[in-house]
């Protein structure tokens, strides 16, 4: 069984894909990707549910013909913009994929190609993503999956695959890497993580290769009309992994000239230039501090903040707490 993994998927207008993507792609049995936002159709569309930060979907016709050039047979729901315009966008997405037989993944789900089987288990920070009561089957908590002692499988010969972390940076924190540790220690086949929309150089840890962000597949969305990201390819019964580079620009889908290689037993942790601008993203974007706390507070019971959910990004949760250390 070959397994594909693709990045980050967001498109509002068509995508060109270049026959090599196509090509490197054509021996996966199961291809797995990460929606990261609701699908809308053209038209009048509905208004934004979220009231901070970036608001991204999926045009339709243009995610539709994507999924069905690429070949995506799985999608990933469990991410935080899948509520950017409200749980029944959320569910419409749902219906879409559904009659289009589209696989979304659970919390724990078995891939299949004839005699072989092979355990997936999906997580993420969904309580800081709002989204935990309406998309609780597609994944599961990553706190929970981690102190959970009692799991029956303990993620032996499986592949783990995860959404968390922290956008734009190259490398990992201390915490971050903390995790990574305790995840190979029960022998997963492979991890791949999703969320920070750029690449972040894969490692062994433990005998596990671990993919930390294979960043974005197609993300161009109104302004950003450049993105990059991992293909993998996955051999279940050999465990042999390859991967390309993939170029999104101006809506051109191709394999860039950039080798991946595996790093050993080493990961690349943050630098302090990161860290001291992860700090100020910290004031700027989560408003930590007590005046833009009190500011925002004062905007949702006036009606301005419409989520209640978006309170807690003035609390530490939201910035997810494994950076909160290194940062303060």
């Amino acid at each position: 069984m070959n397994i594909a993994f693709l990045g980050d998927i967001v498109v509002d207008s068509e995508i060109k894909v270049n026959s090599e993507v196509s090509s490197f792609l054509k021996d996966a049995d199961i291809v797995i990707a990460n929606l990261e936002g609701v699908i809308l159709h053209q038209g009048k569309r509905p208004s934004s549910y979220k009231t901070y930060g970036s608001v991204v979907y999926n045009d339709y016709d243009s995610v539709m013909r994507l999924i069905e050039t690429v070949g995506i047979t799985h999608v990933n729901l469990y991410n935080n913009h899948m509520i950017d315009y409200g749980e029944s966008q959320f569910e419409k997405t749902l219906e879409i994929l559904t009659k289009a037989g589209i696989n979304v993944l659970l919390e724990k789900t078995n891939l299949k190609i004839g005699d072989e089987t092979i355990k997936l288990h999906n997580s993420g920070l969904a309580e800081t993503f709002g989204i935990y009561d309406v998309s609780r089957k597609f994944g599961q908590n990553i706190n929970d999956m981690l102190l959970n002692n009692e799991h029956e499988e303990k993620w032996a010969f499986c592949i783990i695959h995860t959404h968390f972390g922290i956008e734009q940076v190259s490398g990992l924190s201390d915490y971050e890497y903390r995790w990574f540790n305790r995840m190979t220690q029960n022998k997963p086949c492979i991890i791949v993580r999703h969320h920070a929309h750029c690449i972040q150089s894969p490692f062994q840890l433990n005998g596990v290769p671990c993919f930390p962000s294979i960043g974005d597949f197609a993300f161009n969305f109104k302004n950003k009309k450049i993105s990059k990201g991992l293909a993998v390819l996955f051999d279940v019964a050999s465990s042999n992994i390859s991967c390309r580079v993939i170029d999104c620009k101006d809506y051109q889908l191709k394999i860039a000239s950039e080798e991946v290689y595996f790093r050993g037993k080493s990961a690349v942790r943050l630098s302090e230039m990161e860290l001291t601008q992860l700090r100020q993203r910290y004031i700027n974007e989560y408003r930590e501090d007590g005046p833009n706390s009190l500011k925002k507070a004062i905007k949702y019971f006036i009606g301005k903040e419409k989520a209640r959910h978006v309170l807690s990004m003035s609390t530490k949760h939201f910035i997810q707490p494994f950076v909160l250390d290194e940062l303060l």
